[in-house]
Protein backbone atom coordinates (compact mmCIF):
# COMPACT_ATOMS: atom_id res chain seq x y z
CA UNK A 1 0.00 0.00 0.00
CA UNK A 2 0.80 3.34 -0.63
CA UNK A 3 1.72 4.93 2.66
CA UNK A 4 -0.11 8.58 2.32
CA UNK A 5 1.99 10.08 5.64
CA UNK A 6 5.28 9.54 3.68
CA UNK A 7 5.09 10.56 0.49
CA UNK A 8 2.26 13.20 0.87
CA UNK A 9 4.75 15.87 0.52
CA UNK A 10 6.35 14.43 -2.37
CA UNK A 11 3.05 13.84 -4.34
CA UNK A 12 1.95 17.45 -3.97
CA UNK A 13 5.51 19.14 -4.95
CA UNK A 14 5.23 17.19 -8.08
CA UNK A 15 1.56 17.55 -9.24
CA UNK A 16 2.46 21.49 -8.57
CA UNK A 17 5.26 21.22 -10.90
CA UNK A 18 2.98 19.42 -13.05
CA UNK A 19 0.35 22.09 -12.71
CA UNK A 20 -2.49 22.17 -15.66
CA UNK A 21 -0.66 20.45 -17.93
CA UNK A 22 -1.44 17.43 -15.97
CA UNK A 23 -5.14 15.65 -16.88
CA UNK A 24 -5.65 12.49 -14.20
CA UNK A 25 -8.57 10.71 -15.61
CA UNK A 26 -10.95 9.81 -12.89
CA UNK A 27 -11.77 6.04 -13.67
CA UNK A 28 -16.11 5.69 -12.44
CA UNK A 29 -17.13 2.08 -11.50
CA UNK A 30 -17.41 -0.48 -14.47
CA UNK A 31 -18.70 -3.72 -15.76
CA UNK A 32 -16.94 -6.80 -16.57
CA UNK A 33 -15.60 -6.28 -20.37
CA UNK A 34 -16.01 -2.67 -20.40
CA UNK A 35 -13.58 0.22 -19.13
CA UNK A 36 -15.39 3.25 -17.70
CA UNK A 37 -13.75 6.65 -17.55
CA UNK A 38 -15.80 10.07 -16.61
CA UNK A 39 -15.25 13.79 -15.64
CA UNK A 40 -18.20 15.98 -13.60
CA UNK A 41 -20.62 15.81 -16.76
CA UNK A 42 -19.21 13.06 -19.26
CA UNK A 43 -18.59 9.37 -19.21
CA UNK A 44 -17.03 7.43 -21.84
CA UNK A 45 -17.68 3.56 -21.30
CA UNK A 46 -15.77 1.33 -23.71
CA UNK A 47 -16.91 -2.04 -24.06
CA UNK A 48 -14.16 -4.49 -26.13
CA UNK A 49 -13.84 -7.71 -24.11
CA UNK A 50 -16.76 -8.92 -23.05
CA UNK A 51 -17.40 -12.30 -23.57
CA UNK A 52 -19.48 -14.08 -26.39
CA UNK A 53 -21.57 -12.28 -28.76
CA UNK A 54 -23.99 -10.67 -26.58
CA UNK A 55 -24.06 -6.65 -25.46
CA UNK A 56 -23.78 -6.51 -21.75
CA UNK A 57 -26.39 -5.12 -19.79
CA UNK A 58 -24.96 -0.99 -19.19
CA UNK A 59 -27.97 -0.13 -16.94
CA UNK A 60 -26.22 -1.06 -13.53
CA UNK A 61 -24.37 2.20 -14.53
CA UNK A 62 -24.84 5.34 -12.25
CA UNK A 63 -24.66 7.73 -15.09
CA UNK A 64 -28.73 9.99 -15.03
CA UNK A 65 -26.62 12.84 -15.12
CA UNK A 66 -24.00 12.08 -17.67
CA UNK A 67 -23.18 12.83 -21.15
CA UNK A 68 -22.66 9.22 -22.40
CA UNK A 69 -20.51 7.87 -25.24
CA UNK A 70 -20.19 4.57 -25.51
CA UNK A 71 -18.51 2.48 -27.76
CA UNK A 72 -18.90 -1.77 -28.40
CA UNK A 73 -16.34 -3.40 -30.11
CA UNK A 74 -16.52 -7.67 -30.30
CA UNK A 75 -15.93 -9.23 -33.75
CA UNK A 76 -18.26 -11.54 -33.04
CA UNK A 77 -21.23 -9.16 -32.00
CA UNK A 78 -23.86 -10.10 -34.33
CA UNK A 79 -27.25 -7.91 -32.95
CA UNK A 80 -27.83 -4.67 -31.57
CA UNK A 81 -31.37 -4.02 -29.48
CA UNK A 82 -33.07 -1.33 -27.82
CA UNK A 83 -31.61 -2.89 -24.59
CA UNK A 84 -28.04 -2.83 -25.27
CA UNK A 85 -27.91 0.85 -25.75
CA UNK A 86 -29.74 1.98 -22.31
CA UNK A 87 -26.96 3.16 -20.36
CA UNK A 88 -29.42 5.46 -17.74
CA UNK A 89 -27.56 8.68 -19.28
CA UNK A 90 -27.76 11.12 -22.37
CA UNK A 91 -26.23 8.82 -25.43
CA UNK A 92 -24.85 11.35 -27.49
CA UNK A 93 -21.63 9.55 -29.16
CA UNK A 94 -21.92 5.59 -30.12
CA UNK A 95 -19.23 3.41 -31.98
CA UNK A 96 -20.21 -0.21 -32.87
CA UNK A 97 -17.63 -3.00 -34.39
CA UNK A 98 -19.56 -6.14 -34.89
CA UNK A 99 -18.89 -9.46 -36.70
CA UNK A 100 -19.93 -9.35 -40.49
CA UNK A 101 -23.80 -10.54 -40.10
CA UNK A 102 -23.82 -7.61 -37.45
CA UNK A 103 -27.77 -6.23 -37.40
CA UNK A 104 -29.43 -3.89 -35.55
CA UNK A 105 -33.49 -3.70 -34.71
CA UNK A 106 -35.17 -1.19 -36.26
CA UNK A 107 -35.59 0.44 -32.52
CA UNK A 108 -32.15 0.01 -31.58
CA UNK A 109 -31.39 4.07 -30.83
CA UNK A 110 -35.03 4.85 -30.43
CA UNK A 111 -34.49 5.88 -26.32
CA UNK A 112 -31.83 8.07 -27.73
CA UNK A 113 -33.52 9.91 -30.77
CA UNK A 114 -32.94 13.37 -29.19
CA UNK A 115 -30.08 13.02 -27.93
CA UNK A 116 -27.67 11.18 -29.97
CA UNK A 117 -25.15 13.19 -32.11
CA UNK A 118 -22.88 10.74 -33.75
CA UNK A 119 -23.02 7.44 -35.15
CA UNK A 120 -20.00 5.13 -36.34
CA UNK A 121 -21.18 2.35 -37.53
CA UNK A 122 -20.19 -1.44 -38.83
CA UNK A 123 -22.36 -2.74 -41.20
CA UNK A 124 -22.95 -6.50 -42.05
CA UNK A 125 -23.38 -7.80 -45.12
CA UNK A 126 -23.40 -4.56 -46.62
CA UNK A 127 -27.11 -3.83 -46.35
CA UNK A 128 -26.34 -0.23 -44.80
CA UNK A 129 -29.38 0.56 -46.35
CA UNK A 130 -30.97 -1.29 -43.19
CA UNK A 131 -29.15 1.07 -40.72
CA UNK A 132 -30.83 3.78 -42.71
CA UNK A 133 -33.87 2.76 -41.93
CA UNK A 134 -33.15 2.54 -38.26
CA UNK A 135 -31.79 6.40 -37.94
CA UNK A 136 -34.35 7.97 -39.78
CA UNK A 137 -35.87 8.87 -36.91
CA UNK A 138 -33.02 10.26 -35.18
CA UNK A 139 -33.57 14.07 -35.22
CA UNK A 140 -30.28 15.44 -33.19
CA UNK A 141 -28.00 13.16 -35.64
CA UNK A 142 -25.43 15.55 -37.19
CA UNK A 143 -22.52 12.47 -38.06
CA UNK A 144 -23.26 9.16 -39.53
CA UNK A 145 -20.22 6.80 -40.55
CA UNK A 146 -21.00 3.54 -41.93
CA UNK A 147 -18.77 1.06 -42.87
CA UNK A 148 -19.30 -2.47 -44.89
CA UNK A 149 -18.11 -5.55 -44.32
CA UNK A 150 -19.03 -9.45 -45.07
CA UNK A 151 -19.57 -10.91 -48.49
CA UNK A 152 -19.76 -8.31 -51.40
CA UNK A 153 -22.38 -8.91 -53.97
CA UNK A 154 -23.17 -6.40 -56.73
CA UNK A 155 -21.74 -2.84 -57.21
CA UNK A 156 -24.45 -1.03 -55.48
CA UNK A 157 -25.93 1.64 -57.22
CA UNK A 158 -27.45 4.40 -54.83
CA UNK A 159 -30.72 5.56 -56.76
CA UNK A 160 -33.18 5.80 -54.23
CA UNK A 161 -33.63 8.39 -50.91
CA UNK A 162 -30.91 7.14 -48.37
CA UNK A 163 -32.88 8.39 -45.15
CA UNK A 164 -36.26 10.12 -44.48
CA UNK A 165 -37.69 11.65 -41.07
CA UNK A 166 -35.84 14.05 -38.80
CA UNK A 167 -32.71 13.02 -39.61
CA UNK A 168 -32.78 14.76 -42.86
CA UNK A 169 -32.60 18.20 -41.51
CA UNK A 170 -29.65 17.50 -38.46
CA UNK A 171 -27.02 15.81 -40.46
CA UNK A 172 -24.10 17.50 -41.06
CA UNK A 173 -21.21 15.15 -41.93
CA UNK A 174 -22.08 11.34 -43.76
CA UNK A 175 -19.54 8.69 -44.54
CA UNK A 176 -20.06 5.69 -46.46
CA UNK A 177 -17.14 3.36 -46.75
CA UNK A 178 -15.56 0.13 -48.20
CA UNK A 179 -19.24 -0.36 -49.57
CA UNK A 180 -18.96 -0.82 -53.24
CA UNK A 181 -21.00 1.70 -53.98
CA UNK A 182 -20.55 2.03 -57.74
CA UNK A 183 -22.85 5.36 -58.84
CA UNK A 184 -24.72 7.65 -56.44
CA UNK A 185 -28.01 9.81 -58.24
CA UNK A 186 -29.69 12.80 -56.98
CA UNK A 187 -32.28 11.09 -55.06
CA UNK A 188 -29.98 9.35 -52.93
CA UNK A 189 -29.45 12.55 -50.77
CA UNK A 190 -33.40 14.18 -51.47
CA UNK A 191 -33.82 16.61 -48.13
CA UNK A 192 -30.05 16.32 -46.66
CA UNK A 193 -30.09 20.16 -47.43
CA UNK A 194 -28.03 20.73 -44.40
CA UNK A 195 -24.97 18.50 -45.52
CA UNK A 196 -21.89 19.88 -45.37
CA UNK A 197 -19.49 16.75 -45.61
CA UNK A 198 -19.60 13.73 -47.81
CA UNK A 199 -16.83 11.13 -47.62
CA UNK A 200 -17.24 7.87 -49.67
CA UNK A 201 -13.77 6.47 -49.79
CA UNK A 202 -13.04 2.73 -50.43
CA UNK A 203 -15.56 2.36 -52.75
CA UNK A 204 -15.64 2.00 -56.51
CA UNK A 205 -17.04 5.13 -58.08
CA UNK A 206 -15.94 6.03 -61.75
CA UNK A 207 -16.89 9.72 -61.32
CA UNK A 208 -17.70 12.67 -59.53
CA UNK A 209 -21.18 12.64 -59.08
CA UNK A 210 -22.57 14.92 -61.08
CA UNK A 211 -25.28 16.56 -58.05
CA UNK A 212 -23.10 17.44 -55.49
CA UNK A 213 -22.59 21.45 -57.04
CA UNK A 214 -26.57 21.35 -55.58
CA UNK A 215 -25.25 20.81 -52.26
CA UNK A 216 -23.82 22.94 -49.69
CA UNK A 217 -20.57 21.05 -49.03
CA UNK A 218 -17.73 22.27 -47.43
CA UNK A 219 -16.06 18.88 -47.77
CA UNK A 220 -15.76 16.08 -50.01
CA UNK A 221 -13.47 12.70 -49.55
CA UNK A 222 -13.25 10.43 -52.47
CA UNK A 223 -10.31 8.59 -51.10
CA UNK A 224 -9.60 5.16 -52.61
CA UNK A 225 -12.10 4.89 -55.67
CA UNK A 226 -11.57 4.84 -59.67
CA UNK A 227 -11.44 8.27 -60.45
CA UNK A 228 -9.15 8.26 -63.10
CA UNK A 229 -10.29 12.19 -64.72
CA UNK A 230 -11.84 13.73 -62.17
CA UNK A 231 -14.36 16.70 -63.39
CA UNK A 232 -14.63 19.43 -60.68
CA UNK A 233 -16.95 21.17 -62.36
CA UNK A 234 -19.82 18.85 -60.65
CA UNK A 235 -18.37 19.78 -57.40
CA UNK A 236 -20.16 23.12 -55.22
CA UNK A 237 -18.03 26.36 -54.81
CA UNK A 238 -18.80 26.31 -51.83
CA UNK A 239 -15.91 23.70 -51.07
CA UNK A 240 -12.94 23.60 -49.14
CA UNK A 241 -11.64 20.53 -49.36
CA UNK A 242 -11.34 18.24 -51.43
CA UNK A 243 -9.69 14.71 -51.27
CA UNK A 244 -8.81 12.47 -54.29
CA UNK A 245 -5.68 10.12 -53.02
CA UNK A 246 -5.18 6.56 -54.39
CA UNK A 247 -7.85 6.88 -57.24
CA UNK A 248 -5.42 6.11 -60.49
CA UNK A 249 -5.71 9.90 -61.50
CA UNK A 250 -4.69 10.33 -65.05
CA UNK A 251 -6.21 13.72 -66.28
CA UNK A 252 -8.15 16.88 -64.04
CA UNK A 253 -9.91 19.43 -65.00
CA UNK A 254 -8.09 22.84 -65.75
CA UNK A 255 -8.15 25.84 -63.53
CA UNK A 256 -8.88 24.45 -59.89
CA UNK A 257 -8.87 28.18 -58.25
CA UNK A 258 -11.66 28.96 -60.61
CA UNK A 259 -13.70 25.98 -60.48
CA UNK A 260 -13.27 26.25 -56.89
CA UNK A 261 -12.33 29.76 -55.54
CA UNK A 262 -13.18 28.66 -51.84
CA UNK A 263 -10.99 25.52 -52.26
CA UNK A 264 -7.86 25.43 -49.34
CA UNK A 265 -6.84 21.85 -48.88
CA UNK A 266 -6.60 19.26 -51.82
CA UNK A 267 -5.36 15.62 -51.40
CA UNK A 268 -3.66 14.30 -54.90
CA UNK A 269 -1.37 12.03 -53.41
CA UNK A 270 -1.16 8.55 -54.04
CA UNK A 271 -1.70 9.32 -58.26
CA UNK A 272 1.18 7.92 -59.31
CA UNK A 273 0.03 8.69 -63.27
CA UNK A 274 -0.71 11.83 -62.32
CA UNK A 275 1.18 14.83 -64.17
CA UNK A 276 0.16 18.25 -63.38
CA UNK A 277 -0.34 20.32 -66.54
CA UNK A 278 0.47 23.98 -66.62
CA UNK A 279 -2.94 25.15 -66.46
CA UNK A 280 -3.97 23.09 -63.49
CA UNK A 281 -3.17 25.38 -60.85
CA UNK A 282 -3.24 28.68 -62.54
CA UNK A 283 -3.97 31.19 -60.14
CA UNK A 284 -4.26 28.60 -57.02
CA UNK A 285 -2.82 30.97 -54.71
CA UNK A 286 -3.27 29.66 -51.33
CA UNK A 287 -3.60 26.77 -49.09
CA UNK A 288 -2.46 23.08 -48.83
CA UNK A 289 -1.73 20.84 -51.90
CA UNK A 290 -0.66 17.28 -51.41
CA UNK A 291 1.00 16.28 -54.73
CA UNK A 292 2.77 13.24 -52.54
CA UNK A 293 3.98 10.28 -54.75
CA UNK A 294 2.42 11.62 -57.83
CA UNK A 295 4.77 12.08 -61.27
CA UNK A 296 5.36 15.55 -60.29
CA UNK A 297 8.65 16.78 -61.95
CA UNK A 298 8.62 20.31 -61.93
CA UNK A 299 7.20 22.98 -59.66
CA UNK A 300 6.45 25.77 -62.47
CA UNK A 301 3.02 24.19 -62.25
CA UNK A 302 2.28 27.32 -59.11
CA UNK A 303 2.14 30.57 -61.07
CA UNK A 304 -0.31 33.13 -60.91
CA UNK A 305 -2.09 35.20 -62.97
CA UNK A 306 -0.65 39.13 -64.26
CA UNK A 307 -2.78 40.38 -61.58
CA UNK A 308 -2.98 38.08 -59.20
CA UNK A 309 -0.19 38.11 -55.96
CA UNK A 310 2.01 35.44 -55.76
CA UNK A 311 1.07 31.83 -54.58
CA UNK A 312 1.28 30.97 -50.61
CA UNK A 313 0.68 27.24 -50.85
CA UNK A 314 2.48 24.69 -48.87
CA UNK A 315 3.15 21.90 -50.69
CA UNK A 316 3.51 18.15 -49.97
CA UNK A 317 5.31 16.37 -52.59
CA UNK A 318 7.41 13.80 -51.05
CA UNK A 319 8.01 10.59 -53.57
CA UNK A 320 7.80 12.79 -56.57
CA UNK A 321 10.29 13.58 -59.11
CA UNK A 322 10.90 17.03 -58.63
CA UNK A 323 14.74 17.41 -58.22
CA UNK A 324 16.46 19.28 -55.34
CA UNK A 325 17.54 21.99 -57.18
CA UNK A 326 17.62 25.84 -57.80
CA UNK A 327 14.05 25.54 -58.23
CA UNK A 328 12.90 25.13 -54.94
CA UNK A 329 14.74 28.19 -54.18
CA UNK A 330 13.86 30.26 -56.95
CA UNK A 331 10.15 29.28 -55.55
CA UNK A 332 10.46 30.19 -52.20
CA UNK A 333 12.09 33.63 -53.56
CA UNK A 334 9.85 34.97 -56.05
CA UNK A 335 6.19 33.10 -54.64
CA UNK A 336 7.14 32.80 -51.26
CA UNK A 337 6.05 29.43 -50.65
CA UNK A 338 6.17 27.12 -48.35
CA UNK A 339 7.42 23.88 -49.15
CA UNK A 340 7.69 20.79 -46.57
CA UNK A 341 8.42 17.20 -48.42
CA UNK A 342 11.10 14.73 -49.06
CA UNK A 343 13.09 16.47 -52.15
CA UNK A 344 16.19 13.88 -51.75
CA UNK A 345 16.82 10.93 -50.81
CA UNK A 346 19.21 9.54 -48.47
CA UNK A 347 19.89 6.03 -49.13
CA UNK A 348 16.96 3.67 -47.74
CA UNK A 349 15.58 6.57 -46.26
CA UNK A 350 14.70 10.43 -47.04
CA UNK A 351 15.53 13.82 -45.71
CA UNK A 352 12.67 15.33 -44.42
CA UNK A 353 12.13 19.19 -43.78
CA UNK A 354 9.59 20.79 -41.82
CA UNK A 355 8.35 24.02 -43.99
CA UNK A 356 8.94 26.83 -42.07
CA UNK A 357 12.83 25.38 -41.85
CA UNK A 358 13.19 24.59 -45.65
CA UNK A 359 12.09 27.95 -46.58
CA UNK A 360 14.91 29.79 -44.49
CA UNK A 361 17.26 26.82 -44.81
CA UNK A 362 16.75 26.80 -49.10
CA UNK A 363 17.18 30.39 -49.69
CA UNK A 364 20.68 30.58 -48.19
CA UNK A 365 21.44 27.67 -50.28
CA UNK A 366 24.39 27.79 -52.59
CA UNK A 367 22.91 26.88 -56.07
CA UNK A 368 25.52 25.79 -57.37
CA UNK A 369 26.56 22.91 -54.69
CA UNK A 370 22.74 21.60 -55.47
CA UNK A 371 23.67 21.55 -59.25
CA UNK A 372 26.86 20.60 -59.39
CA UNK A 373 27.76 16.82 -61.12
CA UNK A 374 30.62 16.55 -59.06
CA UNK A 375 29.01 16.44 -55.63
CA UNK A 376 26.02 14.52 -54.94
CA UNK A 377 22.98 16.29 -53.98
CA UNK A 378 21.95 14.52 -51.23
CA UNK A 379 25.40 14.69 -49.50
CA UNK A 380 25.37 18.26 -50.25
CA UNK A 381 21.87 18.73 -48.71
CA UNK A 382 22.52 17.23 -46.46
CA UNK A 383 25.82 18.83 -45.22
CA UNK A 384 24.13 22.07 -45.47
CA UNK A 385 21.18 21.12 -43.82
CA UNK A 386 23.49 20.29 -40.41
CA UNK A 387 25.58 23.43 -41.12
CA UNK A 388 22.12 25.67 -40.90
CA UNK A 389 21.00 23.93 -38.38
CA UNK A 390 23.95 24.47 -36.13
CA UNK A 391 23.66 28.23 -36.97
CA UNK A 392 19.83 28.68 -36.06
CA UNK A 393 19.43 26.01 -33.56
CA UNK A 394 21.45 25.95 -30.46
CA UNK A 395 23.05 22.56 -29.01
CA UNK A 396 22.00 20.94 -32.34
CA UNK A 397 25.78 20.50 -33.47
CA UNK A 398 26.61 16.88 -33.56
CA UNK A 399 23.04 15.88 -32.55
CA UNK A 400 20.92 14.06 -35.48
CA UNK A 401 17.64 13.24 -34.78
CA UNK A 402 17.84 13.67 -30.70
CA UNK A 403 15.30 14.85 -28.62
CA UNK A 404 15.05 16.60 -25.43
CA UNK A 405 12.31 16.00 -22.52
CA UNK A 406 10.72 19.16 -21.15
CA UNK A 407 10.84 19.82 -17.39
CA UNK A 408 6.56 18.78 -17.12
CA UNK A 409 7.81 15.65 -19.27
CA UNK A 410 10.52 15.03 -16.72
CA UNK A 411 8.13 15.28 -13.82
CA UNK A 412 5.41 13.21 -15.02
CA UNK A 413 7.78 10.03 -15.85
CA UNK A 414 9.20 10.94 -11.97
CA UNK A 415 5.33 10.76 -10.68
CA UNK A 416 4.94 7.31 -12.14
CA UNK A 417 8.22 6.22 -10.92
CA UNK A 418 7.07 7.38 -7.47
CA UNK A 419 4.20 5.99 -7.47
CA UNK A 420 4.82 2.72 -8.71
CA UNK A 421 7.81 2.61 -6.40
CA UNK A 422 4.95 3.26 -2.77
CA UNK A 423 3.52 0.51 -4.43
CA UNK A 424 6.22 -2.14 -4.42
CA UNK A 425 7.17 -0.73 -0.59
Amino acid sequence: MIRAGRYYDVLVALLLLLGPGLSLASETKCIKGCWCESSDTDVSVQCTNFPGDSVPSLTSLDLASKNVSLMLDQPGLKKVARKDLQVGGKLIRVTIVGSPELVYDVDAFSDSASTLTSLDLDVGDYRFDQVFSVVSELGALEKLTLRCQGKAGDPILLTQPIVSGPVTQSLRELSIRSCEVKHVLAEALTGLDNLTGLSLPKNVLRDIPRFLSTLPLTSVHLDTNRIAHPDLGQLPKTLKLLSLSDNGVITMSPYVAAELPNLASMDLSDNPHFTPSPSTFEEYSRGFLNLARTNLDTLDILHGGPESPPPAVSLEISGTKVPCSCQLQHLLVVHKADISGTCVTLGNGTLHIPGPQLAQYLKSVDCDCLTDPKQPCASGVSKMRQEWLEAHIPGSAGRRGTTSSSPREAAAVCLAVFLLTAWVQ
